[in-house]
């Protein structure tokens, strides 16, 4: 919902440049209720369960948005290049096959990827498992 509300925000056609629509409303409800809050900074958090247990994948930095998305489009290029990916256009890098992906990922980012996978029980995050594991 937040990220439809920016989205909406900067959309012209639909705000006329004008910041008084209740998608704006919504995210300044948003804001001034986290004032106290910490920064989260971006990231991502994939729960794969049944009935809350199961696997919980998660990635985050303090940073901004600018490698979340650079960095997964990096690996596509670097699988492209190496022939890895026959699919043309353009797609989400989870279609990819995830050992093919996490082994470009070491070599293109930073930080190895930053990617912790976690089990679920219940729906709650509880033993830190290894992704080698899942992928070997």
């Amino acid at each position: 919902m937040i990220a439809w509300s920016l989205a909406h925000i900067v959309d012209e056609q639909r705000s006329n440049g004008e910041f008084t629509d209740p998608a704006a409303a919504l995210f300044r409800h948003y804001r001034e209720r986290r004032v106290d809050a910490p920064r989260i900074g971006s990231g991502l958090v994939i729960d794969v369960h049944t009935n809350g247990n199961g696997l919980r994948f998660a990635s985050g930095s303090e940073g901004g948005m600018d490698d979340p998305t650079g960095i997964p489009a990096a690996v596509g290029v670097v699988l492209m290049l190496e022939g890895r990916i026959a699919r043309k256009g353009v797609f989400a890098p989870e279609v990819l096959a995830p050992k093919d992906f996490f082994e470009v990922l070491r070599r293109v980012s930073l930080g190895g990827g930053g990617l912790t996978l976690q089990r679920l029980v219940n729906g709650k995050a509880e033993e830190q498992l290894r992704i080698r594991d899942l992928v070997a």
